[in-house]
C-alpha cells in the first residue's frame, strides 16, 4: 500500500487527478506468478486481491 501511495503521488504531481487514476487502476500481480508452486501463488493472488481491496477501501 505504501508503494502504491508513493506511485499514485507521482502521478498526483504530472497533473493525474487520483480518482480518476482510481477509477483506470488494474492490480496484478508481478510476472512469473504462472511458474511458481500452487500455493505460493494462491499466496500471491490473495495479496493481490487484498491489496485491491484496501485500495478500494481508501477512496
Amino acid at each position: 500500500m505504501e508503494k502504491f501511495e508513493g506511485q499514485a503521488a507521482q502521478f498526483e504531481k504530472i497533473g493525474v487527478d487520483r480518482e480518476t487514476l482510481l477509477n483506470r487502476l488494474f492490480v496484478t500481480p508481478s510476472c512469473g506468478t504462472g511458474s511458481i508452486d500452487l500455493d505460493s501463488a494462491k499466496k500471491v493472488l490473495a495479496l493481490t486481491k487484498g491489496l485491491s481491496d484496501r485500495i478500494r477501501q481508501s477512496r
